[in-house]
């Protein structure tokens, strides 16, 4: 049996394997991470960026954190948001 078949089992088990089982299996997990489609990010703005490249005010963006629009990213002290999502919600007022 197959090491890719016991996994797809589901099954909780111990496993003892010998160094060619292993290293295939790991070849397999890469092909299947070079296969899968990798999502593209979406660019982080500060508040500033976001206000003067879509000409709202910050009160503005602490409205829709508040209705639940748009939700800031926090690293630090520091808030940023996805431009993704700030277009999401001028096509929501569309």
């Amino acid at each position: 049996m197959r090491i890719q078949d016991i996994l797809a089992t589901g099954a909780p088990l111990q496993l003892v394997v010998d160094a060619m089982d292993l290293k295939e299996l790991f070849l397999n997990w890469k092909e299947e991470m070079v296969q899968k489609p990798q999502k593209e990010e979406s660019p982080l703005l500060t508040p500033a960026e976001v206000t003067e490249k879509y000409r709202v005010s910050k009160v503005t963006l602490w409205r829709w954190d508040k209705m639940g629009l748009l939700a800031p990213i926090k690293m630090g002290r520091k808030s940023f948001y996805r431009q993704s999502d700030i277009e999401r919600v001028f096509d929501l007022n569309k």
